[in-house]
Formats: structure tokens, sequence, C-alpha cells
């Protein structure tokens, strides 16, 4: 590692950097709304009280934690301090970061595939169940 300053970055990557906070903030209201509506439509589909809804929701709901917490961390420790040219090099770092993408992005589909098997099947069952009456 060298004692190098570092470069600047340009006004495109500062640009591109501000849309990824904006995207993490962006993740952070989906981590909050969405197991909200996977209730809802639940509640609509009259599965909630199923295991398979409840789980669902619970698995979900723990790794939107998990990712919530993340990010939030991410956003303390890199948005909230004093920038300078390489406290910017940091961030920029951290947030492509396959490590970030993960937590941030791929956590969320991951849980919105629990929150939705939660959903749909106990409605599969329903539905067998209705047409075949087993």
């Amino acid at each position: 590692m060298t004692n190098a300053p570092a470069e600047p970055l340009t006004d495109q990557q500062r640009e591109q950097l501000r849309i990824v906070c904006d995207y993490i903030k962006f993740h952070m209201g989906l981590y909050l709304a969405t197991p909200s509506v996977i209730v809802i439509l639940g509640k609509g589909l009259n599965v909630l009280e199923s295991r398979w809804c409840i789980s669902g929701i619970a698995i979900m709901s723990a790794i939107y934690l998990v990712s919530g917490i993340n990010a939030g961390w991410f956003m303390g420790t890199y948005v909230n301090v004093p920038w300078d040219v390489a406290q910017l090099r940091r961030i920029s770092d951290r947030a492509y970061s396959s490590s970030r993408r993960f937590y941030h992005h791929w956590l969320y589909w991951i849980g919105l595939s629990f929150g939705l098997s939660g959903l749909i099947l106990p409605t599969i069952k329903k539905l067998w169940l209705a047409s075949f009456g087993g």
C-alpha cells in the first residue's frame, strides 16, 4: 500500500456514488414496507394464519433486519462524516463491493422470495383442497 495521495473523484463518479447512496436508502424503505404488504396480501388471500405464511413473513423480516442493519451501518459510517478525497475513495470502494451488493440488493430478493412463498404455498393448498376436496 502506498502513501500516495488519492486522486479526486470526477463529477461523474461523485454523481454515481450519490445514486448508490439513494439506492441504499430506497432499499431501506423496502425493508420496512415489503413485510407489511405481504401481511395485507396474506389477509386478502385469507392465508395469514397459515404456518407457511407466518414462517415466510418471519424469515423475510429476519433477513430484512440483517440487511437493514448493514445498510444503516453503511450510511452511518460513510455518509454521516466529513468527506475528503480519501474518504470518498473509501466510500466508493465499499459502495461498489460485492459484499454491499449482496447485503443491500440480493438479500432483499431472497427475503421477498420467502415472503411470496409464504403466500403462494397456502394459496395453492387452499385452491387444491377446494378443487379436489382432499
